[in-house]
C-alpha cells in the first residue's frame, strides 16, 4: 500500500536496497525476489520507495532480465596480444618430464621389483630413476613459476580476471586449459597454448604407454605362468 505522499516510480532495475552490488526488480508497488548483477554501485541506504525514487531512470526495462552481459563486461582492451613468452615456457617445460621418462629404465625397475634377491635400493639410485625424480621436481616447480608469471603478464596487458595460477599446484594440465578458455573469452583467441601443450602431453603419454607394455611383456616372461 503507498499514500499519496510516496513517489511513484515505474516498475525496473533499481540499486538493491540492501546495499549489494545487485539490482533488485521493483514491479511498480513494492521490491521483489528478482535480483540481477549491476555495474553500478548501490546508492546509499534508504528506504525502498526512496531509493527507487533516487535510481531515476530503470537500468534496465525487460523484466527479469540481467542488466548487463559479463561476457561484454570482461573484455581486454582491442589488440591485446593473447600469448606471453611465459605461457610458451610453461608448454616447453613438459619437455622435461618426457625426456625423464625416455630415460628411465622402465623394464629393469620392474624386473628389480620380483627379484627377491637383489638390494631394493638399488635401482633407487640408479641415474636414470635419479634423473627421473629430478625431472619431475623441476617440472613441478618451473610450471609454476612460469604460470605465475604468466598471469601477471596478462593482467599487465589488460586481460581482467585471467586464469589463476595457483590451479598448476593441483595439476599442470589445468592451467592451459584454464587460462586458453578464459583468454579466448577476453580477447578472442588463445588456444594455441592448449593445443601446442596437448600435442606434447599425448607425446608423454605414448612414451609411458609403449614403455609399461614392454615392462609388462618382461614380467611376463620372467615369471612364467605354472600349469595345472
Amino acid at each position: 500500500m503507498t499514500n499519496s505522499n510516496t513517489p511513484q516510480v515505474p516498475a525496473g532495475w533499481y540499486p538493491d536496497p540492501a546495499g549489494t552490488p545487485r539490482t533488485r526488480w521493483w514491479d511498480g508497488a513494492a521490491w521483489t525476489e528478482h535480483y540481477a548483477d549491476s555495474v553500478q554501485q548501490p546508492t546509499e541506504a534508504l528506504s525502498p520507495t526512496q531509493q527507487a525514487a533516487a535510481a531515476g531512470t530503470p537500468l534496465y526495462q525487460a523484466q527479469y532480465q540481467p542488466a548487463y552481459a559479463p561476457s561484454q563486461v570482461l573484455r581486454a582492451p582491442e589488440g591485446t596480444n593473447p600469448y606471453t613468452p611465459f605461457a610458451w615456457a610453461f608448454v616447453g617445460v613438459l619437455v622435461l618430464p618426457i625426456i625423464g621418462f625416455a630415460l628411465f629404465d622402465f623394464t629393469g625397475y620392474m624386473l628389480s621389483s620380483i627379484d627377491t634377491s637383489a638390494d631394493p635400493s638399488f635401482i633407487l639410485l640408479t641415474p636414470s630413476y635419479l634423473l627421473l625424480l629430478a625431472t619431475g621436481w623441476i617440472y613441478y616447480l618451473a610450471s609454476a613459476l612460469f604460470a605465475f608469471l604468466d598471469y601477471r603478464a596478462l593482467k599487465k596487458a589488460g586481460v581482467p580476471k585471467p586464469f589463476h595460477w595457483a590451479w598448476t599446484f593441483l595439476s599442470a594440465i589445468i592451467y592451459p586449459i584454464g587460462r586458453s578458455v578464459i583468454v579466448k573469452r577476453r580477447t578472442g583467441s588463445g588456444m594455441n597454448v592448449l593445443w601446442a601443450y596437448l600435442a606434447l602431453y599425448i607425446i608423454y603419454f605414448a612414451i609411458v604407454l609403449i614403455k609399461t607394455v614392454i615392462a609388462i611383456s618382461a614380467l611376463l616372461e620372467a615369471v612364467p605362468f605354472s600349469s595345472y
